[in-house]
Protein backbone atom coordinates (compact mmCIF):
# COMPACT_ATOMS: atom_id res chain seq x y z
CA UNK A 1 0.00 0.00 0.00
CA UNK A 2 2.66 1.97 0.77
CA UNK A 3 4.56 1.71 -1.70
CA UNK A 4 1.44 2.18 -4.62
CA UNK A 5 0.89 5.80 -2.56
CA UNK A 6 4.44 6.76 -3.59
CA UNK A 7 4.28 5.88 -7.18
CA UNK A 8 1.13 7.87 -7.36
CA UNK A 9 2.71 10.77 -5.59
CA UNK A 10 5.38 10.71 -8.25
CA UNK A 11 2.55 10.12 -11.04
CA UNK A 12 0.88 13.40 -9.81
CA UNK A 13 3.89 14.92 -10.14
CA UNK A 14 4.63 14.49 -13.84
CA UNK A 15 0.77 14.96 -14.34
CA UNK A 16 1.13 18.82 -12.78
CA UNK A 17 -0.23 17.92 -9.87
CA UNK A 18 2.04 19.02 -7.39
CA UNK A 19 -0.30 19.39 -4.19
CA UNK A 20 -1.59 15.78 -5.03
CA UNK A 21 1.98 14.26 -5.06
CA UNK A 22 3.04 16.23 -1.70
CA UNK A 23 -0.36 15.27 -0.29
CA UNK A 24 0.56 11.50 -0.90
CA UNK A 25 4.11 11.97 0.40
CA UNK A 26 3.35 13.57 3.67
CA UNK A 27 1.19 10.84 4.33
CA UNK A 28 3.75 8.91 3.46
CA UNK A 29 6.33 10.75 5.87
CA UNK A 30 4.04 9.69 8.75
CA UNK A 31 3.44 6.31 8.30
CA UNK A 32 6.27 5.16 6.45
CA UNK A 33 10.00 7.05 6.56
CA UNK A 34 12.26 3.70 5.55
CA UNK A 35 10.68 3.31 2.45
CA UNK A 36 13.34 4.51 -0.60
CA UNK A 37 15.58 5.47 2.21
CA UNK A 38 12.95 8.84 3.63
CA UNK A 39 12.51 9.33 -0.12
CA UNK A 40 8.83 10.94 0.67
CA UNK A 41 10.93 13.37 2.81
CA UNK A 42 13.65 13.70 0.49
CA UNK A 43 10.51 14.50 -2.31
CA UNK A 44 8.63 17.36 -0.58
CA UNK A 45 12.12 18.86 0.15
CA UNK A 46 13.45 18.49 -3.38
CA UNK A 47 9.59 19.59 -4.67
CA UNK A 48 9.91 22.84 -2.20
CA UNK A 49 13.40 24.01 -3.65
CA UNK A 50 11.95 23.75 -7.23
CA UNK A 51 8.95 26.19 -5.81
CA UNK A 52 8.80 29.42 -5.01
CA UNK A 53 8.64 30.13 -1.01
CA UNK A 54 5.51 32.19 -2.00
CA UNK A 55 3.45 29.62 -4.32
CA UNK A 56 0.22 28.70 -2.38
CA UNK A 57 1.09 24.94 -2.67
CA UNK A 58 4.48 25.65 -1.22
CA UNK A 59 3.31 27.69 2.16
CA UNK A 60 0.07 25.01 2.43
CA UNK A 61 2.21 21.91 2.60
CA UNK A 62 5.39 22.95 3.96
CA UNK A 63 3.14 23.94 7.33
CA UNK A 64 1.70 20.03 6.88
CA UNK A 65 5.27 18.45 6.16
CA UNK A 66 6.51 20.20 9.21
CA UNK A 67 3.69 18.47 11.21
CA UNK A 68 4.19 15.18 9.98
CA UNK A 69 8.09 15.33 10.72
CA UNK A 70 7.22 15.72 14.45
Amino acid sequence: ADLALYREAAQALRAGDASGALEKWVTLISRNRTLDDDGARRACIALFALRSENDEVTRTWRRRFSMALH
